[in-house]
């Protein structure tokens, strides 16, 4: 069952789902905020103002560009 809101919705707190979430536009996440990936946040992604931080606590991390003729820049 899908829900639709037609005005902006303000949560303060935690928000959990169990399913997908699907953002139709942007996504905005204010400095220091993280991105967690994985039960034990094995993949974190931040900005904390200053500086981009992408952190692989676990396994292999894999970058791959799939476009013809183009690189990857280190």
């Amino acid at each position: 069952m899908a829900i639709e809101y037609y005005s902006p919705v303000d949560i303060n707190g935690n928000l959990t789902t169990t399913g997908d979430v699907t953002v139709g536009d942007d996504l905005f996440i204010a400095d220091g905020g993280i991105i967690n990936v994985g039960t034990g946040n094995d993949l974190n992604i931040q900005h904390d103002g200053a500086d981009n931080i992408i952190n692989s606590n676990t396994g292999h991390l894999y970058i791959t560009n799939y476009a013809d003729d183009k690189d990857i820049y280190f």
